[in-house]
């Protein structure tokens, strides 16, 4: 799926740029010029969750980067440029944020690159392109042929609905929960169980009065000993947030 449609080439992966070889793609919309695709919306090209997102008027602009599990391993797209973005899990085909021109940007376009490895920041460029790099329509065509990718963040969406409000401290166990259970392998079923047990465990606590001291979750079964570590931590966050 392309950020958006119709859309036409500036820049391709890989050739000569004023800096050294480009990085990714800059995309514009299809029959436009200037300012006159600005504000955009971009789309999501492959499922996976925002790991950053930072403003700056330099180089890459306002940047969100979307960490995925892919077959050929994980993969960060970096979109760029932006004029505004969004948060959180994104499923393919989801609204990112919107066409900018922020940072090192003389017109509204998108810089779309996607990195095969973790660079120490996310500002990073290499001209070592197809050591860090890969061409962004590997994502872009990816065939998803199992929605199982797709569904486990669904799931996690959901859940996300159940979370209450919660200091910074609290937040870690949460985090840790849904990475342990989006960075797994294991069947949809399985996972959609747990999530379910997952939703009803933190309903219950929602609805229980205050306590004086931690609660002690009711065992839930789970198949995979981090996510039920992670969860059982998670519990035990619930419930100190209601003290």
């Amino acid at each position: 799926m392309w950020p958006f449609e119709p859309y036409k080439i500036d820049t391709e992966f890989n050739k000569p740029a004023s800096y050294g070889p480009h990085e990714g793609l800059d995309l514009n919309v299809a029959g436009t010029w200037g300012n006159q695709d600005l504000g955009t919306p971009i789309k999501c090209i492959y499922p996976g969750r925002v790991i950053h997102s930072s403003a700056s008027e330099l180089n890459y602009g306002n940047l969100l980067v979307i960490e995925s599990n892919t077959p050929q391993g994980k993969r960060w797209a970096r979109y760029c440029h932006l004029q505004s973005h969004s948060d959180g899990f994104m499923m393919r085909g989801d609204i990112i944020g919107t066409m900018g021109s922020t940072g090192n940007s003389t017109a509204s376009h998108l810089h779309l690159d996607v990195l095969k490895k973790k660079p120490s920041h996310w500002r990073f460029y290499s001209k070592n392109i197809l050591e860090w790099y890969v061409d962004p329509r590997e994502l872009i065509n990816a065939i998803i042929e199992t929605p199982m990718e797709q569904d486990k963040l669904n799931a996690l969406k959901n859940l996300e609905a159940y979370r209450p409000n919660r200091t910074q401290g609290q937040e870690g166990s949460f985090e840790g929960f849904v990475n342990a259970i989006i960075g797994s392998d294991r069947s949809i079923t399985s996972i959609e169980n747990e999530l379910t047990q997952a939703k009803e465990r933190i309903k219950t606590l929602e609805a229980t009065p205050p306590a004086t001291s931690p609660v002690t979750p009711i065992p839930v079964e789970f198949t995979d000993p981090v996510a039920k570590n992670y969860y059982h931590q998670a519990l035990q966050a619930e419930a100190w947030s209601k003290l």
